[in-house]
């Protein structure tokens, strides 16, 4: 055989081979690309949005001002901003310019009356509820502060002790931080417990990511925020990133885009973390200037994409935009 023949059957054998590797190599890939993909979680995230700007102070009225005030949120149907004014012991409500409209409650520990609120949310059916550390119940109200009954007696049989913040799903169901306790309560829409959330110190954060199946809850004692299943039969996320030494942690809450916003009390100013816990912008700063936070403690991101944190050392709500 001429060696020009033998060369040319090397080239055909060499090409036929790595054809042969080519295809090998290409269904394999095609093969974990999608055998991975499958066990991938459904997730929904976003990007943090821009810097946050601030826009304006609650400081309350002029015959009627915040006293340490201890949480706040937007309630997007009335265009209004529910204030938890916890040494005023009452219910303070904004319209969205920050303008006094009314309160309800006052000090007492007759139904309807309040002592040391400290958590204040909508429910499902577009009432209020609070949640009271002095009196250690839950009540409910109508909008405009009409007592409707308790969800939570002081003597109750669901274990609650210290009640602190508050969240509701969009099932009804309520979550509520036991201080005392040390464990986060979750009840429906009656009041029934549905489950107990233990393993956490002073939770004086909560924050629900229902798209992506996450219970946050801030752990004040141990200076960390955990990551628990939000629906209790479902998995544990091995994915959940890790949030520790973030020092005096307080309110948190989530976006529509599955960013976590943190208060820093002791720096005074909002943290934020993406869907894998990747830090990202901050704003605030310790100091009681415009734009500058004292001690702040519970936040809500609203539906109108501004942030409502609770200014406690300042005697204040502080509005925040973007």
């Amino acid at each position: 055989m001429s060696e020009r023949k033998k060369v040319t059957i090397n080239l055909r054998t060499y090409l036929a081979l790595l054809t042969v590797i080519v295809i090998i190599t290409a269904a394999l890939f095609t093969y974990l690309f999608y055998n991975r993909r499958s066990t991938l979680p459904a997730i929904s995230v976003g990007p943090i949005p821009g810097n946050f700007n601030f826009v304006y102070n609650i400081y309350g009225s002029k015959d009627r001002k915040l006293l340490r005030p201890m949480s706040a949120f937007f309630e997007h149907n009335s265009q209004k901003i529910y204030v938890a004014n916890t040494e005023g012991h009452s219910i303070d409500v904004f319209d969205n310019k920050g303008k006094y409209l009314y309160s309800f409650g006052g000090f007492g520990s007759i139904p309807g009356k309040l002592s040391y609120p400290y958590g204040v949310a909508r429910l499902s059916d577009g009432n209020i509820v609070v949640t009271e550390a002095g009196n250690r119940r839950v009540q409910k109200f109508s909008p405009q502060g009409d007592f409707l009954g308790f969800i939570v007696p002081t003597d109750n049989a669901v274990g609650l002790d210290k009640p602190g913040p508050v969240r509701v799903d969009a099932r009804g169901n309520i979550y509520i931080g036991d201080l005392s306790g040390n464990k986060v309560i979750v009840l429906d829409a009656t009041g029934k417990l549905i489950r107990t959330v233990g393993n956490v110190q002073y939770p004086h954060g909560i924050a629900l990511d229902e798209k992506n199946n996450r219970l946050y809850v801030a752990s004040a004692g141990t200076g960390n925020i955990k990551v628990f299943p939000l629906t209790e039969n479902k998995k544990e996320d091995n994915n959940a990133p890790e949030f520790s030494g973030l020092g005096l942690v307080r309110g948190i809450d989530v976006d529509e885009h599955g960013n976590l916003y943190v208060v820093d009390s002791i720096a005074g100013m909002v943290r934020t973390f993406d869907f894998n816990g990747k830090p990202g912008l901050s704003f605030g700063g310790s100091g009681n200037d415009d734009g500058s936070m004292l001690y702040p403690n519970g936040i809500d991101v609203g539906e109108d994409g501004r942030v409502y944190v609770a200014d406690w050392g300042n005697n204040r709500i502080v509005v925040w935009g973007n």
